[in-house]
């Protein structure tokens, strides 16, 4: 192993655990913090018709959670649809309302390309100016995916960057989906005793455990022994959840956590099937 053994938590019934706690002093461990990703902004194509030079062209801007909206209207320079999709877009981002929730690019083309600034955030574009087609919703909006105390995080789109977005692993994860940690327990948020499902919500900042040893959350049925190797849930199945620790690949669904051991007896806490683990990603 690339770290130093360390004592058995061989019985954990002895304090009240529960997954996600650190079992040593802080300065024995590394840690670091992402935030709760995985959602998708709201994307939609606003294309123009007809151009006219001189014209008013007019739209709206609609936040779907509050309701609240922005009439947008300009009148128009150029005459070509390029030129009119790419003041429509210019038009959006100088609304002092629609431009803190969205941006707007055209890129040469007759059509404005609305993007949320936050995943998961809903919003309508809606026209009635026959100068325009109607819009087009071309990406749902999706919300950030919520992150269970003790469960494997990776990394979502650039492994590199500590200030990035993270979220639980998931079929097809890719090199840049590297693992980066335990999510660790926290009691900023609210606990649902017995239930198990006790979390980061989705935007949270969650505070992982690169380096150390902590309580993390096993796949059913699991009983690891010192010696076993260590997986964690990419592909789940009824029953199963993405990022729980495990034995074995389980026909090819669970990734094997190369830097880490058991350092425990599996044990129920809090409704959760529990075990230590003790890992080490900045080896």
């Amino acid at each position: 192993m690339p770290f130093a053994q360390q004592n058995s938590y061989s019985d954990q019934r002895t304090f009240p655990g529960v997954a996600g706690q650190i079992l040593e002093p802080i300065a024995n461990n590394d840690q670091n913090s992402r935030t709760a990703g995985g959602g998708l902004p709201e994307i939609v194509d606003l294309q123009v018709l007809t151009a006219t030079a001189t014209a008013t062209y007019t739209f709206t801007f609609t936040l779907d959670e509050t309701g609240e909206s922005s009439e947008i209207s300009f009148v128009a320079v150029g005459a070509t649809a390029a030129a009119i999709a790419a003041e429509t877009a210019n038009a959006i981002e100088q609304d002092s309302f629609a431009g803190t929730y969205v941006t707007a690019a055209n890129g040469g083309t007759d059509t404005a390309t609305i993007t949320g600034r936050n995943d998961g955030q809903a919003f309508t574009i809606s026209t009635a100016d026959a100068k325009y087609v109607a819009p087009v919703q071309t990406q749902a909006a999706t919300a950030n995916a919520a992150v269970p105390f003790g469960r494997m995080v990776v990394a979502i789109d650039d492994s590199s960057d500590p200030y990035g977005k993270c979220r639980l692993p998931a079929a097809g994860d890719a090199a840049v989906n590297r693992p980066l940690g335990v999510s660790i327990f926290t009691q900023t948020r609210e606990q649902q005793f017995g239930s198990g499902t006790s979390e980061y919500l989705g935007g949270d900042r969650v505070n992982i455990m690169e380096k150390g040893i902590i309580l993390v959350e096993l796949d059913a049925g699991q009983a690891p022994g010192p010696t076993d190797d260590v997986y964690y849930r990419q592909t789940v199945g009824a029953g199963e959840d993405a990022g729980a620790f495990r034995v074995d690949a389980d026909g090819g669904d669970s990734v094997q956590l190369t830097n880490a051991r058991w350092a425990g007896e599996a044990f129920t806490a809090r409704g959760v099937l529990v075990c230590a683990l003790q890992l080490d990603l900045n080896p």
